[in-house]
């Protein structure tokens, strides 16, 4: 009878061989495992002794490279502390000399005031008594030094080092910098030695009253000489190691011990200077440093004195600035004990170990044959649904491809320029739209590297990670013309992998509707200046015929004055003023015209002068209307672009409206203000005055525009339109709030220079 196959079979016949194989596999496993945990331990007791001493060593190396990182520490601070130190030494002496100048200056000669001071600062000794003070001329000369004194008067500006550094020149020039940089680094014979120079930084400072530069200098070297023992004393109290046995030693370049703390008699001492049995330490670590860095081992007592002896491990290592040879020691016992400690918790964690991995493979086979018959259970289960999974995978893709048909059709059909680049500008596709504008084939675009595109792009990085970039540029068709495109370019990635999408559009119509808008605008602005060309000849010659006019009234009465009544003097009253009246329309015309044409170039000047200048111009209308202009209070550092006479003129209307348009119940009080804003310089104007009704704001800026009667108020009405067109004429703006019956604020922002 033959076997049935299916999936109850199969899922039977893979629970047996699975709890077969299962089976065989844990107990190699258990057998593999035993024999590699007893291999391990003996490799590890091997492995702990090597172990513990190169953590012992690098323990010795860390305490080593500590110490020189204090000892760097501490020798970067020297020149740190000898600039304080000398500076403080001259503020002091400046400021007695400061102290006694003002005391004694204008009761006593001036060459009397000059020997006060240097006797003052002749005697004054610090730094251990090396310190002292000089004074030079910034002429060079020498005027006190007391070290020498016969050079005294003598010229000091030729002395040079052994450097050939001029040192007084180096002096002069930091005098003349500010307080608390007049720092001159140069060498000079240290006390006690005429023959070698050393290395020596002066802080000077600038005596004006009498052009002197008054400064002290101090030997690098003594400074360095102070931190080394401060260094010294920190190190002899350094310990380290599980009991503190560990110290440092430190031998120098003459082979003078400086830090023993096992033997502190023998610090000063030379190492060939000690007994030869008591060189065993000492030696070793001096030679080693003259190789350079490394242990040593050597046999030690622990106690510094005659007792017994270990060996030693000791890392050596030389630090070059000071010349020192820095050691670190441990003793092997402590390696020995600690290995010995180590070796017991091995044992008990070697023998957990093989308890815990029978348990495990123990653990694992029950484990396994749970899950080989759970998984022989599903397996039915899962053909079933791989079945399904199948089907629905298909439909997926089904999707998937009438999704990527529809999108290749609308890409093939736009009316824009698609093209797709991988990471390297080399094009990969180009929509038939492509070709249709710039010509060519697939065959001569795919594979050919963008590099129009590419230069455009990198002009042109977008905004933001992961954005867009937009630009204009052209590109070259197959006929060689230039074809002008809006272009978005996008960088998108794929499995890891960059591309480079762009979409351009042809803009060529709209680059020649921009050209034609530009000769359009163009020919208004000619229009325009034709224009204002004609204002200017129109108002000028109106005034030839007015001023006829005038005369001969003028003449008509003269003559015939007598023989006309009452109402024929009225008509010549009347005729006369309506010359006049239109006499000033073409004068303020005419200066309306000029605004642009005839103004000054524009260019930085201050508006304080020029605000004065109108409340000047304005006087005697200010003492006839009893009218109080108040500017503000400091005008200094109000700098702003502007054409003075027009900014003058602007001023003058504004205050002088502000005067003409009083209250008649209260006295005329106009108030300017100025601050800082974004675009440039507010100034307001603002004053007490009858004010301004809302809806004529913007009326009033309108050439000949008035809101009262001539007999009521005089003038053209063109006032304020002047003072808009000067503020355009400068990119600035005007406005004004106001209050009817309460007053109005004009408010002018013009830019700052």
């Amino acid at each position: 009878m033959p076997f049935a196959v299916d999936e109850r079979l199969i899922s039977r016949l893979q629970l047996v061989g699975t709890a077969v194989v299962i089976t065989v596999l844990v107990l190699g496993l258990g057998f593999f495992f035993s024999r590699q945990i007893a291999d391990e331990y003996e490799a590890n007791i091997k492995l702990l002794e090597v172990q513990e001493i190169q953590q012992h060593e690098n323990l010795l190396v860390r305490q080593i490279e500590t110490a020189k990182g204090f000892l760097s520490n501490m020798r970067t601070r020297t020149e740190e502390i000898l600039m304080a130190e000398i500076r403080e030494q001259v503020d002091e002496a400046h400021a007695l000399a400061e102290a006694i100048y003002a005391q004694e200056v204008g009761k006593r000669p001036e060459a009397e005031i000059r020997r006060l001071i240097v006797e003052a600062l002749r005697p004054l000794r610090f730094f251990g008594g090396k310190g002292y003070f000089f004074i030079d001329g910034m002429d060079g000369s020498c005027v006190l030094l007391p070290i020498a004194p016969a050079r005294e008067g003598g010229s000091l500006m030729d002395n040079r080092d052994d450097t050939g550094h001029y040192i007084m020149r180096g002096l002069i020039e930091a005098a003349l910098k500010p307080v608390g940089e007049g720092y001159s680094r140069y060498r000079w014979y240290a006390p006690g030695n005429s023959k070698v120079m050393a290395d020596k930084i002066a802080y000077v400072r600038h005596f004006k009253p009498f052009n002197w530069l008054i400064g002290t200098g101090h030997y690098v070297a003594d400074v360095e000489a102070s931190l080394k023992q401060e260094a010294l004393d920190r190190l002899r109290s350094f310990r380290f190691g599980k009991d503190g046995s560990g110290y440092i030693v430190v031998i120098d370049d003459e082979e003078r011990i400086l830090v023993s703390p096992s033997r502190p008699w023998n610090e000063g001492m030379k190492v060939s200077e000690l007994p030869p049995d008591k060189q065993v330490a000492a030696k070793p670590i001096y030679e080693q440093g003259r190789k350079g860095d490394g242990f040593i081992r050597y046999d030690w007592a622990r106690d510094g004195g005659e007792g017994a002896v270990s060996t030693k491990v000791t890392y050596v290592s030389r630090m070059a600035d000071w010349g020192w040879t820095l050691s670190a020691g441990l003793f092997l016992d402590d390696i020995a004990t600690a290995t010995a400690e180590r070796r017991q918790v091995m044992e008990r964690s070697i023998s957990a170990k093989r308890t815990l991995t029978l348990t495990a493979l123990g653990i694992g086979l029950l484990v396994a044959l749970t899950v080989g018959a759970w998984f022989s259970h599903l397996t039915a289960r899962l053909v079933e649904r791989y079945k399904q999974d199948l089907t629905s995978q298909s439909d997926e893709l089904r999707k998937a491809s009438r999704d990527l048909f529809l999108i290749n059709t609308m890409v093939e059909s736009s009316a824009e320029m698609v093209i797709l680049a991988d990471g390297g500008w080399t094009a990969i596709y180009a929509n038939p739209f492509v070709y249709e504008q710039l010509g060519g084939s697939p065959e001569t675009l795919v594979g050919r590297r963008l590099d129009e595109i590419a230069e455009a792009v990198a002009a042109n990085p977008p905004d933001a990670e992961g954005g867009s970039s937009r630009f204009e540029t052209t590109l070259r068709a197959a006929d060689g013309r230039r074809v002008p495109v809006d272009v978005v370019a996008r960088d998108v990635t794929h499995d890891g992998a960059p591309y480079h999408f762009v979409i351009a559009r042809d803009i060529t119509e709209r680059r020649q509707w921009e050209a034609d808008l530009g000769r359009k605008t163009a020919a208004l602005e000619h229009s325009n200046a034709e224009l204002e060309q004609f204002a200017y000849v129109a108002s000028h010659d109106l005034r030839e015929p007015l001023r006829m006019v005038a005369s001969y009234l003028s003449l008509l009465e003269r003559r015939y004055g007598e023989k006309l009544d009452k109402d024929g003097h009225d008509f010549l009253s009347f005729a006369r003023d309506g010359a006049q009246r239109l006499d000033r329309l073409v004068l303020d015309l005419l200066e309306f015209s000029r605004i642009d044409r005839r103004g000054s170039p524009i260019k930085p000047m201050e508006a304080g002068p020029a605000l004065e200048l109108a409340v000047k111009n304005l006087s005697m209308a200010m003492a006839d209307a009893s009218a109080t202009v108040a500017l503000p209070p400091s005008m200094d550092g109000i700098s702003i672009l502007g054409d003075a006479g027009q900014i003058v003129r602007l001023f003058q209307n504004l205050i002088g409206n502000a005067i003409k348009y009083r209250a008649p119940d209260r006295p005329s009080v106009v108030e300017v203000t100025c601050h800082r804003v974004e675009r440039g310089w507010e100034f307001n104007i603002a004053d007490n005055g009858i004010g301004i009704e809302p809806q004529y704001f913007e009326r009033i800026f309108g050439i000949f525009q008035r809101l009262h009667t001539r007999e009521k108020y005089e003038g053209t009405g063109i006032g304020l339109a002047i003072c808009k067109k000067i503020v355009e004429r400068h990119g600035g703006t005007i406005g004004l709030e106001s209050e009817p019956g309460r007053g109005t604020t004009f408010t002018v922002v013009l830019p700052a220079a």
